[in-house]
């Protein structure tokens, strides 16, 4: 069972075992930098969340107010931001807690997990991910395998987010399917809403899931084939993503 990630919020004990870093190689001019992954503490929630309502603001001209319990940031050696992602556990224990894409479900999203995988999921197997945004395609590319390697160390077994086609292509080429489980139509969110979205809906966003389990153990085996494999399997991407 996944470990209680109730973010910083929840007390110093969580936040410290939650603050993992994770270092990468990156192809850069012939030259290897690394890059590590942190979750952000209070105080770094301030810059995630300037960082990812930019982004979304240049490419969609939408307005971000909310942004996910957790957030993480991929730094260079020098400290500064390149991307982020936030993640959202389905349930806390007996706890559930409802995902924003469930906005756009009939039913609770495990149960249309459950249809794509063939087999019974668990609501606490699950966690949404969202507010994946890159300051550019590359940095964006160097996040999604961390994202992946994360959710599965974190014992999660299914991830689910909204995101346009174009995301989806991009984790197909790097051997990790999605499959879609639902539309995301505009028409479920208030007048308001849909306002500050901007240009988002005009990219016709779906719903996804993906196996982590599966995610993991194939991006091990692009791992033991070339440091460089990662970024020769991903597609090129705008910088932003799933909201």
């Amino acid at each position: 069972m996944p470990r209680d990630p109730r973010g910083p919020n929840s007390g110093s004990d969580m936040l410290s075992a939650s603050c993992n870093d994770v270092t990468v190689a990156v192809n850069a001019d012939d030259r290897q930098a690394p890059l590590s992954l942190r979750e952000a503490d209070a105080a770094g929630r301030v810059e995630l969340q300037a960082f990812i309502a930019a982004r979304f603001a240049e490419v969609y001209g939408a307005t971000l107010y909310n942004f996910m319990p957790r957030l993480f940031g991929l730094r260079d050696e020098q400290g500064t931001l390149l991307a982020a992602f936030g993640m959202r556990p389905a349930q806390h224990g007996s706890e559930r807690d409802p995902l924003f894409l469930e906005h756009y479900l009939d039913r609770p999203v495990e149960g249309l997990v459950a249809q794509a995988a063939g087999r019974p999921v668990p609501r606490d197997h699950v966690v949404e991910v969202g507010n994946l945004a890159g300051a550019t395609p590359g940095a964006l590319r160097q996040l999604i395998p961390l994202v992946c390697e994360q959710l599965h160390r974190e014992g999660y077994h299914w991830v689910v987010f909204t995101g346009p086609a174009r995301l989806c292509n991009s984790f197909s080429r790097l051997g990790l399917p999605l499959k879609v489980i639902a539309s995301a139509p505009v028409e479920r969110l208030s007048a308001e809403e849909r306002q500050r979205w901007g240009r988002y809906y005009d990219h016709q966003p779906s719903v996804m899931t993906g196996d982590i389990v599966s995610a993991a153990q194939t991006l091990r085996d692009l791992r033991r084939l070339s440091p460089a494999a990662l970024n020769d399997r991903l597609a090129p991407l705008t910088g932003v993503g799933a909201p």
